[in-house]
């Protein structure tokens, strides 16, 4: 296997007041190693994101939270048209990159998006958790990372 690309989501999909909360939290989540775990992956690895999100929220996550920087790479449903688990979300990241989708690792926390990349022939990875995404993407790339 020969990974090329690491493909991350971002996703909130709340409910306002779960919004919120998650919003405030993940400024938190980036200052707890993942922000360096990333940076480090990148020195290995192309990095982008294909997220589900709209234009009222990616300009806090792309410039307060670093999103913008930590991923070159932006795949984002409200400019592609189409928001994943649907095949046309994959397709846009798979025409864009001119890459076949075993070089690309998918890495997302909602089941059904896992489900779809791994029927597009994507290599992919359901995590629970930074924790859980850090053991998961070391089986597949090896220890060297983070």
């Amino acid at each position: 296997m020969s990974i090329k690309l690491v493909l991350f989501d971002y996703e909130l999909n709340a409910t306002p007041n779960e919004f919120v909360r998650e919003f405030r939290d993940s400024s938190e989540l980036m200052s707890t190693g993942v922000t360096a775990y990333l940076s480090e992956l990148g020195k290995h690895y192309r990095l982008a994101c294909l997220t589900n999100t709209n234009p009222i929220q990616w300009p806090r996550i792309r410039d307060e939270l670093g999103m913008g920087d930590l991923f070159p790479e932006q795949y984002l449903s409200f400019e592609i048209g189409v928001m994943k688990p649907d095949d046309r979300a994959f397709h846009a990241v798979l025409e864009d990159t001119d890459m076949e989708p075993h070089e690309i690792l998918f890495i997302d926390d909602r089941e059904s998006n896992h489900i779809a990349a791994t029927r597009m022939g994507f290599t992919s990875i359901h995590v629970i958790d930074f924790e859980d995404t850090k053991r998961k993407v070391t089986e597949i790339l090896g220890d060297y990372i983070g």
